[in-house]
């Protein structure tokens, strides 16, 4: 069989269009294709991004009275730390003791109270639940520094990126968790609901633009992250509670 002259061969492909040979070996059709690859990729990650901040602003704005009371609540338990001492261990275990009794002497475990506890205690009982409570200590100094972090995103984005008007409607939609009417009440008329619904978007769209100036400072990047999966998990729970509403 005859080969065209006109077209290139290829042993493992057969035929090479000359058209096909030259955009290929044309560099400026390369660098266009890979460039328009590359800003696709970036676009989609952008939006990626843009739909993560709005769901981290409606978190935080929703959870912000919660985040105020937890924290309160992790400051006193951090303020009047527990030592666990024998004496509550003995009290402890003779209400578990005292409850198990009949159960206990039915089975082949150690009926005598007294000499249960006691070993409970030589094998390092006490300690063992010290120990527990130093961890949970920990965990809760972490768990407050990142709820501290999330109230100041907040803070942030109202203080500085709103006005006092944006503020108050934050206050009585988000903290106070009040009505569209309650606050035109409050207006005595000279807001309607549309002007709620604004500045309600106006407020979240402040805290995405706060989250997104602190994605760029390499230090917030922990926080950032532990928000990420608090969204996701987030974004489940909304969608299982419009499932069931559909349903």
């Amino acid at each position: 069989m005859q080969r065209d002259k006109s077209m290139s061969y290829d042993s493992a492909t057969g035929p090479i269009d000359p058209a096909d040979a030259a955009d290929a070996a044309d560099p400026v059709n390369c660098a266009a294709e890979s460039a328009a690859t590359e800003n696709a990729a970036a676009e989609s990650k952008a939006a990626e991004t843009a739909s993560t901040w709005s769901t981290a602003a409606e978190l935080l704005a929703a959870s912000y009275a919660g985040l105020h009371k937890e924290a309160e609540v992790i400051r006193n338990y951090l303020d009047h730390p527990i030592v666990y001492t024998e004496d509550m261990a003995i009290r402890d275990l003779t209400q578990v003791t005292a409850r198990t009794d009949k159960e206990a002497v039915q089975s082949s475990h150690i009926s005598n109270q007294p000499e249960s506890i006691v070993m409970k205690l030589e094998g390092g009982y006490v300690e063992r639940m010290n120990r527990r409570l130093r961890y949970k200590a920990d965990e809760l100094s972490r768990r407050l520094v990142h709820i501290c972090w999330k109230i100041g995103v907040v803070d942030a984005a109202l203080n500085g990126r709103t006005d006092n008007f944006h503020r108050q409607i934050f206050r009585r939609i988000f903290v106070k968790h009040r009505t569209y009417a309650s606050v035109r009440n409050a207006y005595k008329g000279r807001l309607y609901n549309r002007n709620i619904a604004k500045a309600k978007t106006d407020i979240l769209s402040a805290i995405e633009a706060e989250l997104a100036m602190r994605a760029c400072l390499p230090n917030e990047a922990y926080e950032l992250e532990m928000l990420k999966r608090e969204c996701r998990s987030y974004e489940v729970k909304r969608e299982d509670r419009h499932e069931t509403k559909s349903g």
